[in-house]
């Protein structure tokens, strides 16, 4: 399965406790299998409460050299790929020695998609790229703000809040009134905006 969302890079796999919206992110450091662990308490947790776990591999959106600083997003705006496995169910886990248990859930995330070794990052997206770094530029906004405000920019079918938001970029004013929406919303934008951007304005209260 291929999402070409523009999603956090920061993991490379997740477990997920169907059924009761629970999520997990195993860490990596770069390209270190040896620093993904499984939390056990979660893993006892889906055994008692009997709750398969879904193992997904997140790949394609890391560099391949390893980073020090964290990456927010996949390396140049790429796309990135999610792999869907056959879920562990708690039966197994149950039998399992305790030590074991992590590295069974471990080694069915590594299982999907390339080896790790071999794994690199997906076609970029430089037109999408080049647009955040445009918003980073010239209204001062933040790496994350900029590439959020651009994604919201490409929303089809927006609903009128965020048209109002892209449209009081668009004029280089907001103008709201002033129930909780509005002050919502423009708080949101002032966020999306950047230090030297759009201006909001809302109205004061009769």
């Amino acid at each position: 399965m291929r999402r070409t969302g523009r999603a956090p890079a920061e993991s490379r796999g997740a477990a997920l406790l169907v059924g009761r919206l629970v999520e997990l992110h195993l860490e990596v450091a770069g390209h270190d299998e040896a620093g993904c662990q499984a939390e056990a308490g979660v893993l006892d947790l889906a055994i008692e409460l009997r709750i398969p776990i879904v193992p997904i591999r997140i790949s394609g959106g890391l560099p391949v050299q390893p980073v020090l600083e964290k990456l927010e997003f996949p390396v140049a705006h790429c796309a990135q790929d999610y792999r869907v496995g056959v879920p562990i169910f708690p039966e197994e886990l149950a039998g399992l020695a305790y030590g074991e248990r992590g590295r069974r859930v471990l080694a069915a995330i590594n299982g999907l998609g390339p080896p790790l070794k071999h794994e690199k990052p997906n076609t970029s997206d430089p037109g999408f790229s080049a647009r955040v770094k445009q918003w980073q530029r010239e209204p001062g906004a933040s790496e994350v703000e900029a590439t959020f405000f651009r994604v919201l920019q490409e929303v089809p079918l927006a609903g009128p809040e965020l048209l109002r938001l892209v449209e009081g970029a668009r004029h280089r004013v907001l103008q709201l009134g002033s129930d909780s929406m509005s002050v919502w919303l423009g708080t949101l934008a002032g966020k999306l905006y950047g230090p030297k951007g759009p201006r909001v304005e809302i109205e004061a209260e009769d």
